[in-house]
């Protein structure tokens, strides 16, 4: 019986016991041989960064319980440093996504519990103007089939799940000092009977997301969607023609794209009120650029299959060039404020110079025209809240 078909009953087994019990499935350890032989270097590097992204979500997760534990500033900045490196680790694997032109596992129709953004801040918290806004507020029962159902339920905008609800209340919409925002999650010495207890709600409310994360992303290391994943880059990657095109690919939606939003608004709102940041609190999205180019550059394209035969390297300097652009990414992120347009517009004509290279077999292709507007995002009633 061929090896991918033994693992069918041991798979729907774990299938039977997910469905009969509440807590998720232990984590999957990568110990069984390979249907199919993927390159060994895409085998090592998808297995390590996939391993590398769920410790670092359990990890967070244990800095944030940390924090609920022992409310104090250090803690916090703690716990928010820990959201950083694990939104950069995970950012890294989607680039890998990305290459292989592969959906991933945990991201169904529309719905994506691990990274979804934007989203209103109101809705969890109060913002400016709304002073006893979002569920901390209200006195909806707080529990984690509550999160999962209203998760992008009613509003594409409406987030209970993933990083970026973390990201609001880690840093807060009206004040980010950590000692003021600590202070919102130390207990209150007298809970009153008429009031909603807001510093419990939101302590609950951040440790019930937190311990969402982990069960979310565990699908990341399930045995079967590393071997899709592998198997997806090693066909993606395995010609020089197709490696090109990838990259190329996955530099216009991973740089591209966010550089043309950062054009159009550059005070960092579109049209709609909202937020064009990633992450509108944090104000990492040049840091994670870059390291998500970094990873393309020294991680995923070494993999390659055609990396031997015909690396990017080879055509004028490529690897050098995305480097060029890495450094001047991250010079961007430094400040954690909004760019400058001067600064947009040269990182994104580096970018579209390596765009037009890669999709030229000799490496020197012309540059690229304006690229096409984006689709607009949703619009929401109360977009900005």
């Amino acid at each position: 019986m061929p090896a991918s078909l033994r693992c069918v009953p041991a798979l729907l087994a774990l299938s039977l016991l997910a469905a009969c019990s509440d807590e998720p499935d232990p984590r999957p350890v990568l110990t069984d041989p390979l249907p199919f032989e993927a390159p060994e270097p895409v085998q090592i590097a998808v297995t390590q960064h996939t391993g590398e992204v769920c410790k670092s979500i359990d990890q967070l997760q244990e800095s944030i319980g940390g924090f609920l534990d022992e409310p104090a500033a250090g803690a916090l900045q703690q716990a928010r440093a820990h959201w950083v490196r694990t939104h950069h680790t995970y950012s890294g694997l989607m680039v890998a996504y990305q290459l292989a032109n592969l959906r991933p596992p945990h991201v169904q129709g529309d719905r994506d519990p691990i990274d979804a953004y934007p989203l209103l801040p109101g809705y969890l918290d109060r913002v400016p103007g709304y002073p006893r806004s979002g569920l901390v507020y209200s006195e909806v029962p707080l529990t984690p089939g509550y999160l999962q159902q209203e998760h992008q339920s009613t509003d594409f905008y409406y987030l209970t799940l993933g990083f970026h609800p973390l990201e609001t209340l880690l840093w807060g919409g009206i004040d980010q000092r950590p000692e003021y925002r600590t202070e919102l999650f130390i207990p209150a010495p007298v809970a009153q009977e008429d009031t909603v207890d807001a510093r419990a709600r939101r302590r609950e409310l951040l440790r019930l997301i937190a311990h969402a994360l982990p069960r979310d992303a565990s699908i990341l290391c399930v045995h079967s969607n590393r071997l899709e994943l592998m198997h997806s880059l090693s066909e993606r990657l395995g010609e020089p023609s197709s490696q090109r095109q990838a990259v190329a690919e996955a530099l216009t939606v991973l740089i591209d794209r966010p550089l043309a939003e950062w054009q159009s608004h550059p005070d960092g709102v579109d049209r709609n009120g909202m937020s064009i940041w990633h992450a509108m609190f944090a104000k990492t999205d040049f840091e994670r650029m870059a390291m998500q180019l970094q990873a393309l550059r020294t991680d995923w394209l070494p993999a390659s299959p055609a990396s031997d035969e015909s690396a990017p390297d080879a055509s004028g300097g490529l690897f050098d060039s995305m480097a060029a652009l890495e450094t001047t990414l991250a010079s961007m992120g430094e400040t954690r404020t909004a760019p400058s347009p001067e600064a947009v517009s040269q990182a994104r004509a580096m970018t579209q110079t390596l765009i037009a290279r890669l999709q030229n077999a000799d490496g020197q292709g012309p540059a690229l025209p304006e690229p096409e507007p984006l689709t607009p995002a949703p619009t929401s009633e109360k977009a900005g809240q």
